[in-house]
């Protein structure tokens, strides 16, 4: 396994634990369901970014690639604006 796809491993493992831990500490706190959806975001971004980097197929991949913006999209918005 290439390096590059093991972290890839790596990081969609631990954001799904992470969530998961978050989720199983207190799952009626509102900070922990939001907590806990953007780390499934992530992880669902993630694990698209996985697929599309270790597929053969560019369509497929291109696929992935649009749908991975379920994943991102909701990360953006916790992100401040910076001044231009």
């Amino acid at each position: 396994m290439h390096g590059y796809t093991a972290l890839q491993l790596f990081d969609v493992c631990a954001l799904l634990v992470c969530a998961t831990t978050i989720l199983a500490r207190d799952s009626a706190d509102r900070g922990n369901r939001s907590a806990a959806t953007l780390l499934y975001a992530g992880a669902f971004w993630a694990g698209c970014q996985l697929l599309w980097n270790t597929t053969a197929d560019p369509d497929f991949a291109l696929r992935l690639v649009r749908l991975s913006a379920a994943g991102w999209a909701p990360i953006g918005n916790t992100c401040p604006a910076t001044p231009v």
